[in-house]
């Protein structure tokens, strides 16, 4: 690693795709999405200092598949044919570069042309990567919705909606290719994230260790060390965001981590009073007032009561009259809390404000109301009349 802190480390992400329009399409809305603020760093200046920086690059490239039949068995074999940059250069052009090579950590693969079961694919990227030598590159690939079978699936349910629906997605990042790109800005976040927690508890565990060595004064003391088997403040966290999670209702529509799939929190801890009204303030998105009257300005965030702080609040958060909310499980960010309120889309001012926008969760309804649920994946919180 970097020894000094004001030099950035470089991590390298591979965009695989199989359709070069789309792939650039998604590539100039990942764009997009990190020059948004909610995308923005916020730590504290003296947090920033004490872990080092990691910058990303990426590098697109497409992938070929092809398959030939089992003369034996007449199954047909899928395998990967070629993998190349967006201008038709091998990809030697960056596992030849030593910089690349030690800095390429994830392959992330993006679209809708993946054949379902999609981890077949996988592994054929992952034989790629290691017959050139690099074996501990995390691959992913972008998966589909709960209610769909298959990337396909998915895709021809996006390919059939209204024009303004799709434009929706730019908010919802649920389908198409706005989907493809969040799921990428939200890999590398929690691959970043996760480097960073190693960082500390390997610092941590440097500090407990230089704890439990006795000093020439108390040698023969032993009850004044502690243990170096007792469980740190962050375990002990840990588990009791762990017996949370145990209290969610399956009964009730549950919200689970899109990235994790982790169960957060069902329909009994979102907010109470949470309805649409006349104010007259400024809203983020302009509605009739037949529209609001009708109640079908679509909430884009869940607001939470406060109970879901004590397993969903960031944990490296220092502030006390605002913060972020982050996936207990992945630490994949899922919204912010403010204790002075803020606005929802659909015109409610929410006191306090426990915010997680609709993207960022999966809705999964209780067995016995599957029937009547819309295929339509958008997810919404309860209105209270």
């Amino acid at each position: 690693m970097n020894d000094n802190g004001n030099n950035p480390e470089q991590l390298q992400v591979i965009v695989v795709g199989q359709n070069r329009p789309r792939l650039t399409k998604i590539l100039s809305l990942i764009k997009e999405l990190e020059d948004s603020p909610e995308n923005m760093p916020q730590q504290p200046q003296q947090q920033q200092a004490c872990h080092t920086k990691v910058s990303h690059e990426y590098l697109p490239c497409l992938a070929a598949l092809d398959s030939y039949q089992n003369d034996e068995t007449g199954e047909s074999i899928t395998y990967l044919s070629q993998l190349v940059t967006l201008d038709g250069s091998p990809m030697t052009k960056y596992l030849d570069d030593p910089n690349v090579r030690q800095s390429l950590k994830l392959v992330l693969m993006v679209g809708y042309e993946w054949k379902h079961p999609t981890v077949d694919q996988q592994n054929h990227i992952q034989s790629y990567f290691s017959a050139n030598q690099l074996t501990d590159i995390i691959v992913q690939c972008a998966s589909p919705n709960q209610e769909f079978e298959s990337l396909q699936e998915e895709m021809q349910h996006f390919k059939h909606l209204s024009d303004e629906e799709k434009e929706g997605q730019q908010f919802q990042q649920t389908l198409g290719p706005w989907k493809m790109a969040r799921f990428v800005v939200d890999s590398v976040q929690a691959w970043k994230r996760e480097q960073k927690q190693g960082d500390v508890a390997t610092k941590h565990g440097e500090l407990e260790a230089g704890a439990t060595q006795p000093s020439s004064e108390n040698e023969g003391h032993s009850d004044d060390v502690v243990p170096a088997t007792a469980p740190t403040i962050q375990q002990q966290e840990q588990t009791s965001k762990q017996q949370h999670t145990l209290r969610i209702d399956p009964t009730q529509t549950i919200f689970a981590c899109r990235m994790c799939r982790t169960p957060l929190l069902d329909e009994n801890h979102l907010a109470e009073g949470h309805q649409q009204n006349l104010h007259t303030f400024k809203r983020s998105h302009s509605t009739t007032t037949a529209n609001r009257h009708n109640n079908k300005t679509p909430c884009q965030s869940l607001f939470c009561d406060e109970t879901v702080l004590d397993w969903l609040s960031d944990p490296d958060g220092t502030n006390d009259v605002e913060g972020r909310l982050r996936c207990y499980k992945c630490s994949h960010k899922l919204g912010h809390w403010n204790w002075s309120g803020a606005q929802c889309s659909c015109g409610t001012w929410v006191v306090p404000a426990i915010q997680i926008p609709v993207s960022k969760v999966d809705a999964i309804v209780p067995r016995d109301e599957r029937t009547a649920v819309t295929a339509i994946p958008v997810v919404m919180p309860r209105v209270f009349s």
